[in-house]
């Protein structure tokens, strides 16, 4: 009966990685865009922007990589994205976001973040 389980665990971890390694497949040959916000540890800031590599973007926030924005006010917390298809359908939505008032995009982070807290822990940044 033991070995029987060992059997079906074994096999279960083991589909369950290949089903895994699919989906990183299908990841990197469906390009997806997004529009995100930093913000400072105070919440005090926020900056909008749109990116077809939300991970490398992020880190190069967080690592200072470029003299700006984020890097003057330490605008280096995600709080929010959304995913488009597109980098075009990104931008669109980037700026209608920059558009508004500071409490619309306060209210889009409240609905999915209400602590603000930074999306990206426990993100591991390895770029080829």
């Amino acid at each position: 009966m033991w070995l029987m389980w060992i059997i079906l665990i074994i096999w279960y971890e083991t589909s369950l990685r290949a089903q895994r390694g699919n989906l990183v497949k299908r990841e990197k040959n469906m390009k997806k865009s997004h529009v995100y916000f930093m913000s400072n540890k105070n919440n005090t800031t926020i900056y909008v922007g749109a990116t077809s590599d939300l991970v490398k973007r992020v880190y190069q926030h967080k690592a200072k990589a470029y003299k700006g924005f984020t890097t003057k006010y330490n605008c280096d917390k995600l709080v929010y994205f959304e995913e488009y298809n597109s980098i075009d359908q990104a931008i669109v939505r980037e700026k209608q976001i920059k558009k508004g008032n500071r409490k619309r995009k306060e209210d889009l982070i409240n609905i999915d973040n209400p602590e603000w807290n930074d999306l990206s822990d426990g993100w591991l940044f390895y770029f080829d």
